[in-house]
C-alpha cells in the first residue's frame, strides 16, 4: 500500500517517545494502560455516584498514582477526549488552562497520550491550538506567567485540514518499552460527525474523516514501515453496556449503539480500543475475523472513574496479548480518595478562589428540581425553562434550545450564577431569526431528520403535536401558536443560540441569513429571566410537546 500523504509534513507531526524502563532479557512484560474520558473540566469536587462523593481532580489524581507499578515503571495514562469543553467554570472560565494544567502535572509522574473529541473543538480550531501549544503572547490563566500549553501529546487522525489533506494535530504517537523492545502505537480518532457537533464558524477547512479508514490507513502504515504491532486507539465514541464490576467478563451482555461494529471494522492488529462521548461503562473483550481479540473500555465522565487495563507485551510478536480491564470508581471517601493529591488540590483551590466572586452570586430560588430529561414525547422541564428565557431576551414570537446545550439540572433551593453556568456553559449569543410557518414546521421535523438519535428541542411560544408512525420528514402533525394554527406563510421571530443558527446538530433549517438580530449570551438570558421570576420560581408546566404514538 502507498501512503500519499507521509511526507515531511506528517513525519513532522508524529511524536515518537522512549519508554525507558530497566533492561531485560525478559520474553514478557506487563503494561498498565490508565484510561479516563469526558473529564470536562471537572476539577473540583462535588458530584457523586450512588449517593457518595466521587471524582474531582485532586482524588482522581490520587487514584492513578496509587496505581503507579513499583519498580518497573511501566504505565501509561491515556485521555480519549472532551478533556475541556463544556466544563464546569473553575477550568473553563481560565480558559480551560487549569484542566490542561492537571493533566500536565499527571505527565510528570508518567506518560500520558491524550485524543480530541468534539467539544474541544467548541471554540474552533485555533482555540484549540492556542491550549494546545501555548501563548507566550498572553499571560495565562493559572499561575504561570505565560500559558505554556499541553506538556503531553495530543494525537487525532481524522481531524484533517481539507486543503492540505494533513491532519491538523498529529495522528499518532509511538512509544517503547524498552524492557522488552516492543512498540506500542496510540491512534486517536474522534466522531466524523464532529463537524455537525462543533462551532459552526470556527472549524475553517477542517473535514473529519471515516474513523474506521483512518485508523486502518495508520496501523498498515506503522506496520509497514515501522515493525509495530502493538496498537491502543483512543476513539472518542462509545456505546452503552449494562454495568457490572470486577475484571473483563466475556459473559456480560455486549455494548449497545455503533462501536461494535466501528470496532470490528478495524483492522485485526489493534489491541486496545479506549472510547468515550456515550459518557457510559464499557467494558468487553471481542474476538476478531483473525482469532485476535480486542479489549473495548469506557469510565463513564468527569474523572468520577478511570479504567485500569492490564496487558501483557510479547517480544516475539511485538504485540499485546492477554487484554483486560476493570472501572474503578474514584470514590472520595474510601482508599486514595481519602488522601487527595495536595499539588493538585491547591491548584484546584487557586482557582475555585479566583472565580468564586461570579460563580457564588446568588440569583434566585427554585421550589424544584428542574430536570433536562425529557420525558417520551421529547420534552424537558429545563428545555422549556432555557426556551423561555431565550423567548423573552429577544421578544420573539417562538424560541428553540438544543439539548446538548443543557448540561446539569437544576437542584431545588438556592441558584447560583455557576450553577446556571454549568447548565449552560457554551457561552453562545442568542439570536432572532424570521422564518414562515412552513419553516418553523421544517425545524420541528429536523428532530429525526439527519440525525443518529432524535434531537428534541426545547420549546416556547408553541405547542406541537407528532406522530411516531409518520415518516422522518414528516413525523410533525400540527403547530398551535396562543391557540390557533400556525400559518404556513405567515412570519415569526425565533429566538435560537447562535450554535443553532450556524445549522449545528444538523438543524439546516435555521440557517438562514436573512432577518437576524443578534441577542444577549444564553447564559446572560438565562440569569436575568430567573431574577425576573416571582421567587421562588416554579417549573414550567409540560404540555408542549404531545406525542400521538
Amino acid at each position: 500500500m502507498k501512503f500519499p500523504f507521509c511526507g515531511p509534513a506528517i513525519l513532522a507531526a508524529v511524536v515518537s517517545l522512549v519508554f525507558a524502563g530497566p533492561a531485560s532479557a525478559r520474553k514478557y512484560a506487563n503494561v498498565k494502560i490508565l484510561a479516563i474520558n469526558d473529564f470536562h473540566g471537572q476539577i473540583t469536587t462535588g458530584l457523586r455516584v450512588d449517593g457518595r462523593p466521587a471524582g474531582g481532580a485532586a482524588v482522581l489524581a490520587s487514584y492513578l498514582e496509587s496505581e503507579l507499578p513499583a519498580g518497573e515503571g511501566r504505565c501509561f495514562l491515556v485521555e480519549a477526549g472532551d478533556l475541556v469543553g463544556a466544563s464546569q467554570p473553575e477550568s473553563a472560565l481560565l480558559h480551560d488552562e487549569p484542566a490542561v494544567t492537571f493533566v500536565n502535572y499527571l505527565s510528570g509522574k508518567m506518560p500520558v497520550v491524550g485524543a480530541a473529541g468534539n467539544h474541544e473543538l467548541d471554540k474552533g480550531v485555533a482555540a484549540l491550538k492556542r491550549l494546545l501549544d501555548g501563548d507566550p503572547a498572553a499571560g495565562g490563566a493559572t499561575r504561570q506567567a505565560r500559558w505554556r500549553g499541553a506538556q503531553f501529546p495530543v494525537v487525532c487522525a481524522n481531524m484533517v485540514d481539507s486543503a492540505s489533506a494533513l491532519p491538523v494535530l498529529a495522528p499518532f504517537v509511538v512509544m517503547t518499552v524498552a524492557a522488552v523492545n516492543v512498540q506500542i502505537a496510540f491512534i486517536g480518532v474522534t466522531l466524523r460527525e464532529t463537524k455537525s457537533m462543533a462551532c459552526p464558524g470556527g472549524l475553517g477547512r477542517t473535514v473529519f474523516l471515516d474513523e474506521a479508514q483512518t485508523v486502518n490507513y495508520y496501523v498498515e502504515m506503522l506496520r509497514e514501515t515501522r515493525g509495530v504491532h502493538a496498537f491502543v486507539v483512543l476513539c472518542h465514541k462509545g456505546g452503552r453496556q449494562p454495568l457490572y464490576s470486577g475484571w473483563t467478563d466475556t459473559l456480560q451482555p455486549l455494548p449497545s449503539g455503533d462501536i461494535l461494529s466501528l470496532v470490528s471494522a478495524f483492522d485485526d492488529d489493534v489491541d486496545v480500543v479506549c472510547t468515550a462521548h456515550a459518557h457510559e461503562f464499557t467494558n468487553v473483550l471481542v474476538r476478531r475475523r483473525s482469532g485476535n481479540t480486542t479489549l473495548i473500555t469506557q469510565a463513564f465522565s468527569k474523572g468520577t472513574a478511570y479504567a485500569e487495563i492490564e496487558c501483557t507485551l510479547d517480544s516475539a510478536s511485538r504485540d499485546i496479548r492477554g487484554q483486560r480491564a476493570k472501572i474503578v470508581t474514584t470514590w472520595g471517601d474510601a482508599g486514595p480518595g481519602l488522601a487527595p493529591d495536595p499539588v493538585v488540590a491547591a491548584m484546584v483551590g487557586s482557582c475555585t478562589k479566583k472565580v468564586l466572586p461570579l460563580t457564588g452570586r446568588v440569583v434566585g430560588s427554585a421550589q424544584a428540581a428542574i430536570s433536562r430529561m425529557q420525558n417520551s414525547a421529547g420534552e424537558s422541564a429545563l428545555g422549556d425553562l432555557i426556551a423561555d428565557a431565550q423567548r423573552s431576551a429577544l421578544a420573539a414570537d417562538i424560541a428553540f434550545t438544543n439539548p446538548g446545550g443543557i448540561r446539569q439540572d437544576l437542584e431545588p433551593g438556592k441558584i447560583t450564577w455557576g450553577m446556571l453556568y454549568n447548565v449552560q456553559p457554551f457561552g453562545n449569543r442568542l439570536v432572532r431569526l424570521s422564518l414562515t410557518g412552513q419553516q418553523i414546521f421544517d425545524v420541528l421535523n429536523q428532530q429525526w431528520d439527519n440525525q443518529q438519535e432524535s434531537k428534541m428541542l426545547g420549546i416556547s411560544g408553541i405547542i406541537y403535536t407528532w406522530d411516531g408512525n409518520l415518516p422522518v420528514g414528516g413525523r410533525v402533525v400540527e403547530i398551535r401558536k396562543n391557540g390557533k394554527p400556525v400559518d404556513r406563510n405567515a412570519r415569526y421571530s425565533v429566538a435560537v443560540n447562535s450554535f443553532l443558527a450556524g445549522g449545528g446538530d444538523n438543524f439546516t433549517a435555521l440557517r438562514r441569513p436573512e432577518g437576524v438580530k443578534n441577542g444577549p449570551l444564553d447564559l446572560d438570558a438565562l440569569v436575568a429571566y430567573i431574577k425576573s421570576l416571582p421567587q421562588p420560581f416554579a417549573c414550567p408546566e409540560k404540555g408542549r410537546c404531545v406525542r400521538r404514538n
